[in-house]
């Protein structure tokens, strides 16, 4: 079964850049809607925009968070490296 769809590409530079968009639209809901359009492209790129002032700043992490990630990884280090010794005397046995 085909659908035809009306596709309403957009861009709108932003002070954070380019937004780019699309509405989609079926033949009927266009022409009822084709009025509409510039309002929901001004309320797509005014929800970017908003999205973008209303994230939470980033959070540097502290030293303790740090420390708990260096360990994490050295211990993970430790395991892959049992693994790749253990993978190696396999290897030689075969």
């Amino acid at each position: 079964m085909e659908q035809v769809r009306v596709q309403v590409l957009f861009s709108e530079e932003t002070p954070y850049g380019t937004f780019t968009d699309a509405l989609y639209f079926t033949p009927a809901e266009y022409e009822l809607r084709k009025s509409e359009v510039k309002s929901m492209k001004d309320e797509r790129v005014a929800s970017y925009v908003s999205a973008i002032e209303s994230a939470p700043p980033a959070v540097e992490p502290t030293k303790k968070e740090l420390e708990a990630e260096k360990a994490s990884l050295i211990e993970q280090k430790a395991v892959i490296e049992a693994r790749v010794a253990q993978l190696d005397w396999e290897i030689a046995e075969k």
